[in-house]
């Protein structure tokens, strides 16, 4: 991509050349002074294979399918996942952390093919990795320190190309070059190369080498200074409107600290002098740094770019590939009511789960209106046996921690960004009002889900109800939160680096807990028959006793409406606070079809009497279900209207808990009673 910038600087030349006792090596190989169909290890004094087996399957052979030069290369290919056997070596003599290392190979990659090699950073193989380079069937070149991905560029697939390394190993300067064009640069963590390693590393790998050289030299620069950018981001959130700072990796491969910086950042084609001072990057470091501007999100694409153009009021360095860095940021702007549901499953025994509690917690901060976080848990003191079935009984799912986005893909948690994103515009057919009431003394919690249909659509669907509560804390041992990130082990992770393995229940608070899901399908009296005109709107009613133990002020009410043939429509959440504020409706307030129903005496004995006040003719049917949803009498009444009561008989019920589900036209009430002896 070309920069909107003008490039015409002086170069500002403060160098050191190392190397008096002068000292190169080079090496060279177009393979032409092999047999075709012989193998390379034992052609060549040269090369030789990952467990030094030339000859074997670990070795490559010589082949003129193709070739960049004369008639001959070699051809690398597996039909295996975890790749090989071709395993090929090449030594560089000696590990080298000085000086001047330039490497060249030419690939060709057939398209939807893959290549890959690395360089070993120690004489014996297997011991250090320098540097991963992946060449992957989408087009994408990768580059990582086996940590992040350090460069990030396409290649060209069914041509040769040139893969170049320049490393300045005395100030480490790591730069990538693909056909003399520079990708990037990087300060490597592992600054060292002593061979490389070709390996076709999974059964999509098929790929040529040709032409394949280095050259070493004692003779290195070392700068006073000379810096690079990298890494630009955007910190969260990514929702058009958001207005935010820019961050950028500064490396200095320089002698020379740097602590201020002259940066012209452009966003959109609209360009801005940034002047950043009170820094201090350290010779051979990388820093992130915050650029002091704030940016406002466009919907859409939104491209910055940053160039440097003075390190501590000089000119800029000599190495000019590394001062641009660009990305494209796309801005994402949320469908009015929709939410993206996210049920995590989970569990206090589960020594990674620390990470999806980090990720959930994290992203129902940045987007609270859009992002709907449940944690299932699974074999603990919080399991909620019926949704933990549920949940992991999503095709895919195989592990914890995993989340399921919208009830049908699965994500590592800490990936769930960028699906969320890409769900979160989407329109939605319906939009959800919680409402709620709450009696102290029975414990008794009755929610109301009001349902309006956005637009004119066919199908039927179907609502759930999911509770979940935050801040649950426990006592006892199973409690204690099994952690792989203790002792920094495995990075930062959300302050679990610091906390020991287990962390101990007095320590440990969760948080969207799931605690019940009501009519996780179709059960009979959760269903909305279609077609639906837009403006419609139909009416739930659930019950739920809040068991002993749980904290109601923690509660958060979650109703989920699905289709029958797409599944997952959209779903809402309110705090208990917020649903008690909305009150619980009993009839829709805008939809009146149904203004009154009550139903009498609760518990009944003989009769129990429902009430019905209708304001237009609709059909009207009552159906009675026992607690396991065995439907024990049904009867429609035609279309009525007006006043009306309709005396049930339950004396042949069993004593228990029953529940009466109305339907008055579209609007569906079901009401919880208990029959008595």
């Amino acid at each position: 991509m070309r920069s909107i910038f003008t490039r015409n600087f002086v170069l500002f030349v403060s160098v050191l050349f190392f190397g008096t006792n002068l000292y190169s090596q080079t090496f060279s190989d177009d393979f032409e002074s092999y047999s075709a169909g012989a193998y390379l290890g034992e052609s060549s004094t040269k090369w030789t294979t990952w467990s030094k087996m030339p000859g074997t399957d670990e070795d490559v052979k010589i082949t003129d399918e193709k070739a960049l030069s004369g008639t001959k290369s070699i051809k690398f290919t597996s039909t295996a996942s975890t790749g090989g056997p071709q395993d090929v070596v090449l030594p560089f003599g000696k590990k080298y952390t000085t000086g001047q290392f330039t490497l060249k190979l030419n690939f060709f990659i057939p398209s939807g093919k893959t290549g890959y090699f690395n360089v070993q950073g120690n004489t014996t193989v297997g011991s250090v990795w320098s540097l991963n380079v992946n060449f992957r069937n989408s087009g994408l070149m990768t580059v990582d320190d086996g940590s992040s991905i350090v460069v990030l560029s396409t290649f060209p697939a069914d041509t040769w190309f040139e893969f170049q390394l320049d490393v300045n190993l005395t100030s480490n300067l790591w730069k990538v070059l693909l056909d003399n064009n520079c990708m990037g640069t990087f300060l490597n963590t592992t600054n060292a190369m002593a061979s490389i390693d070709i390996y076709p590393s999974n059964e999509l790998a098929e790929f040529y080498v040709d032409d394949v050289s280095y050259n070493y030299s004692t003779s290195a620069t070392l700068f006073q200074y000379e810096a690079g950018v990298s890494a630009l981001s955007w910190p969260h959130p990514k929702l058009a409107g958001e207005k935010n700072y820019l961050n950028v990796n500064v490396s200095n491969h320089g002698t020379k600290v740097i602590t201020d910086l002259d940066l012209n950042i452009a966003h959109n084609g609209n360009v801005k002098n940034i002047h950043l001072t009170n820094l201090s990057v350290a010779s051979k470091k990388t820093q992130a740094v915050t650029i002091s501007e704030e940016f406002t999100l466009a919907d859409g694409d939104n491209l910055f770019e940053v160039e440097l153009a003075k390190i501590n009021g000089t000119t800029l360095d000599l190495e000019s590939c590394n001062n641009y860095v660009v990305a494209n940021i796309k801005g994402y702007t949320a469908a009015p009511g929709r939410a993206v549901l996210v049920e995590e499953g989970t569990g206090t025994w589960c020594q990674f789960c620390p990470r999806g509690a980090v990720y959930m917690d994290r992203m129902s901060h940045l987007y609270p209106d859009n992002f709907i976080a449940i944690a299932v848990h699974n074999n603990d003191p919080m399991v909620n046996a019926e949704y933990d079935k549920f949940v992991t009984s999503t095709p895919g799912f195989t592990g914890f921690p995993s989340v399921v986005v919208n009830r049908s893909k699965i994500f590592d948690p800490s990936t769930v960004e960028i699906p969320f994103l890409e769900r979160v515009s989407i329109p939605t057919p319906v939009t959800i009002t919680p409402g709620a009431k709450f009696d102290s003394i029975s414990r008794i919690l009755d929610v109301s889900a009001e349902v309006l249909f956005n637009e004119n659509i066919s199908g039927d669907f179907y609502i759930s109800l999911a509770l979940t509560e935050d801040g649950v804390r426990g006592t006892t041992s199973g409690y204690n939160q099994v952690n792989a990130y203790a002792g920094n082990a495995l990075g930062p992770m959300g302050g679990f680096e610091s906390l020991p393995n287990p962390v101990p229940a007095a320590q440990m608070v969760y948080d969207h807990v799931a605690r019940v899901l009501l009519y996780k399908d179709l059960e009979g009296d959760n269903y909305m028959e279609g077609p639906f005109t837009a403006g419609d709107k139909v009416l739930f009613n659930f019950q739920y006793e809040i068991p002993s133990g749980q904290n109601i002020d923690s509660f958060n009410i979650i109703p989920i409406v699905s289709s029958l043939d797409r599944g997952y429509e959209n779903a809402a959440s309110a705090s208990i606070a917020k649903a008690l504020q909305n009150g619980f409706l009993s009839s829709s307030k805008e939809y009146i079809t149904l203004k009154g129903i009550e139903m009498y005496p609760n518990p009944a004995q003989e009769t129990l009497n429902i009430e019905l006040d209708l304001v237009e003719t609709v059909p009207v049917s009552i159906e009675i279900s026992d607690i396991a949803g065995t439907v024990v009498t049904q009867r429609n009444y035609g279309n009525l209207s007006g006043h009306l009561l309709f005396p049930i008989d339950v004396t042949q019920f069993n004593p228990g808990v029953y529940y009466s589900k109305i339907v008055a036209g579209k609007e569906v009430i079901t009401k919880k009673f208990v029959s008595i002896k």
